[in-house]
């Protein structure tokens, strides 16, 4: 689980291109992922007016940081005024719609985050060892967190830079790449056992047979 109604969003913690790489950790973990309303498309916290606070924590106790409005604010389908949530006036304000995180907006870009929590889901439904295998952690070095799922004889390795710098990240036998967090490089066999990973980016190789 990375997000919910009672934490600030993760989007505002880590930022946009981490963000990338720990949808690619949930969604390459053992168990059932779980991400909050909005996480899939980046979404960030909402400034809440003090007139407009709902949230009983921060009418309590304002000014120490408790208040989950932020977080529960509705989602926007688009960048008209209520953001496609409702032709009324909703319980919580949004966020104005310059470069505010919508569906439509990221429905038609390929590259943006909800297409790469699409395509992970795809992964998941295409690979059991995603689903039902076992987990291996590898010697996680130079900022590069990595591991292994496996399923009967078939295999997946996942590695994420979580440096803003390029690190190299080296395993052992042969391998396809399957997919990049920048949703950029395409599927093919990997000339040996190393890849560049640039700052920010995690990637999903297939273990092949020499």
């Amino acid at each position: 689980m990375i997000g919910g109604h009672d934490k600030q969003r993760i989007a505002s913690k880590i930022g946009d291109a981490q963000m990338r790489v720990l949808a690619m950790l949930l969604m390459t973990l053992r168990g059932t992922p779980f991400f909050f309303m909005g996480d899939e498309i980046g979404r960030k916290r909402v400034p809440v007016p003090p007139d407009r606070v709902r949230d009983p924590f921060e009418k309590l106790v304002p000014g120490y940081g408790l208040c989950r409005d932020p977080e529960r604010a509705p989602m926007r389908w688009d960048d008209s005024t209520n953001g496609g949530f409702t032709t009324g006036d909703p319980w919580l304000p949004l966020e104005p719609p310059d470069g505010a995180a919508n569906v439509a907006t990221q429905q038609r870009d390929p590259r943006l985050i909800l297409a790469l929590f699409r395509a992970l889901m795809t992964l998941r439904r295409e690979h059991a060892c995603l689903r039902h295998g076992d987990y291996e952690p590898l010697r996680s070095q130079n900022d590069v967190l990595a591991y292994r799922r496996t399923v009967g004889g078939s295999g997946i390795l996942v590695a994420l830079n979580i440096a803003a710098e390029p690190r190299k990240w080296h395993w052992q036998g042969c391998g396809r790449l399957l997919m990049s967090t920048h949703l950029d490089r395409p599927s093919e066999p990997l000339p040996d056992a190393s890849i560049l990973l640039r700052g920010n980016e995690g990637v999903i190789v297939a273990r092949e047979a020499r």
